[in-house]
């Protein structure tokens, strides 16, 4: 998303039976009201699948 890309990561969530969504970026606290108890940023995500990529 943007220019520059920037690796984003995509929330989804159904209210009155539409799909809304959220982004987060780089350092954003993942919010999430499947899992409220989440406490990741998506730059951490990014770098969990970049090590395990190097496996």
């Amino acid at each position: 998303m943007g220019n520059p890309k920037q690796p984003t990561i995509s929330v989804y969530y159904l209210v009155d039976g539409e799909y809304q969504v959220n982004l987060f970026r780089g350092s954003d606290h993942i919010i999430s009201p499947t899992f409220p108890e989440l406490n990741l940023t998506a730059e951490q995500i990014f770098q969990a699948g970049r090590s395990q990529n190097q496996l």
